[in-house]
C-alpha cells in the first residue's frame, strides 16, 4: 500500500509571523538608533526633527506589536480547534477494534488472567496511533494508575533483543552490570523487577513497542520477546496479585508496515497449554458512511454539505485509507 507524503510547508500564518518579527526587529533597532541621535543632538530644531522620527517609529512598532498579538490569538484557537479535531477523528470508527479491546476488559473483571499482547500492522496507512490512543483512554478509564511505557526501535540502534533490554532499561533508569548478550536473563530478570516494582493495586501496564518492521530478523526476536519477555513477565502475574490485585498487562507491537506473515501465525510459536492472549488488531479502510457520520457531528455542516464532502474526502483518500482521511480532514478544517 502506498502513501503518498507530502512536502512539509509553513502555515500562511507562520510566513506572516516571521514577516512581522523581523519588520519589529528592524523597527526596533531604528527606534533604538533614533533616541541614541536625538542623546547626541545639542540644535534645538534637529533635536525635535529627530524627536518626531523617534515617535513615528514608536507608532510602527506599536502597530506591528498589535498585529503578532492577534496572529498569537489566530494560533491559540487553531491549535485549539487542532487539538480537537485531533481527539475528535478517533471517533470515526475502530468500532471492532474497541469491541475487542471491551471484551478483554470484560474478561479481566471476571477474573480472567490479566495479560493481552496485541499487534498492530500497516501503522502509517491505517492510522493505528489513532487506534492506539483510544485503546489508552479506554484502559485509563478502569484504572486509577494507567502506566504506559514506550519504546521505539530505529536505524540508529541496535536492532536486535539487545536493543530492546537497552531501551527498556534506559526507561527505568536502570543499568546493567553485566553484558546483555552474555547474561541475557539476568538483563530481562532485572527489567521485570523494575516493572513490577512500579505497579500497585489496580495497575494497568501498557507497554507499546513501536516500527518493529525496522528489525532485520522479525520472527526470531518475536519468537524471542514472547517465549523469553513477555511470558515470564505476564508469570510474575500471580505473584505480584498477591500483594497487589487487578494488575494488568498489555502489550501492543506496532509495525508501519505489514508484519510478517510468519510472526502473526501464533501456532509457530509452541506456547503450551496455558498460551498468553494474543490478537492483530482488525484496522480497516473508513467508508463513505463512516466518515459522513462522522461530519454530520461536526459544527457549523448541514446534511447536504456532509454528504458531499464525505463522498469528496472517500474518493480522494483511495477509497478511504484512514491517514489519508486524516489528511484531508485536517486540511479541511484547519488549514
Amino acid at each position: 500500500m502506498n502513501v503518498r507524503s507530502e512536502i512539509l510547508r509553513e502555515s500562511p500564518i507562520e510566513v506572516k509571523r516571521k514577516t512581522l518579527n523581523k519588520r519589529y526587529t528592524d523597527l526596533l533597532n531604528q527606534y533604538t538608533l533614533a533616541n541614541q541621535k536625538i542623546d547626541e543632538t545639542i540644535e534645538e530644531s534637529e533635536r525635535y526633527r529627530r524627536q518626531q522620527e523617534a515617535d513615528r517609529l514608536y507608532s510602527d512598532l506599536e502597530a506591528v506589536d498589535r498585529k503578532l498579538k492577534q496572529l498569537d490569538k489566530q494560533s491559540i484557537n487553531s491549535n485549539r480547534r487542532y487539538l480537537n479535531l485531533e481527539q475528535d477523528i478517533a471517533k470515526i470508527d475502530f468500532e471492532q477494534v474497541m469491541e475487542k479491546i471491551d471484551e478483554i476488559i470484560r474478561g479481566f473483571r471476571r477474573g480472567v488472567r490479566g495479560d493481552a499482547l496485541i499487534i498492530v500492522q500497516e501503522n502509517l496507512a491505517m492510522a493505528g496511533d489513532l487506534c492506539i490512543k483510544r485503546i489508552q483512554e479506554r484502559l485509563g478509564q478502569e484504572t486509577g494508575d494507567f502506566k504506559h511505557i514506550e519504546i521505539e526501535f530505529s536505524p540508529e540502534g541496535c536492532l536486535d533483543k539487545v536493543g530492546f533490554l537497552e531501551k527498556l532499561a534506559e526507561y527505568f533508569n536502570a543499568s546493567f552490570t553485566k553484558e546483555p548478550e552474555q547474561f541475557e536473563q539476568d538483563c530481562i530478570q532485572l527489567i521485570i523487577e523494575k516493572i513490577c516494582g512500579s505497579l500497585q493495586g489496580g495497575s494497568i501496564l501498557f507497554m507499546e513497542v513501536r516500527k518493529w518492521d525496522e528489525l532485520p530478523c522479525q520472527e526470531d526476536i518475536f519468537q524471542w520477546f514472547i517465549t523469553s519477555f513477555w511470558m515470564p513477565l505476564i508469570a510474575r502475574l500471580e505473584i505480584v496479585s498477591q500483594t497487589h490485585r487487578r494488575v494488568k498487562f498489555i502489550g501492543a507491537i506496532v509495525a508501519d508496515a505489514e508484519f510478517s506473515s510468519s510472526c502473526i501465525d501464533f501456532d509457530y510459536l509452541c506456547l503450551g497449554e496455558n498460551p498468553p492472549k494474543m490478537l492483530v488488531l482488525p484496522l480497516q479502510f473508513w467508508t463513505v458512511d463512516e466518515i459522513q457520520e462522522w461530519l454530520e457531528c461536526y459544527p457549523g455542516l448541514d446534511n447536504p454539505r456532509s454528504i458531499q464532502l464525505a463522498k469528496r474526502i472517500h474518493r480522494a483518500s483511495q477509497k478511504g485509507i484512514p491517514s489519508l482521511v486524516c489528511t484531508a480532514l485536517r486540511k479541511e478544517f484547519i488549514a
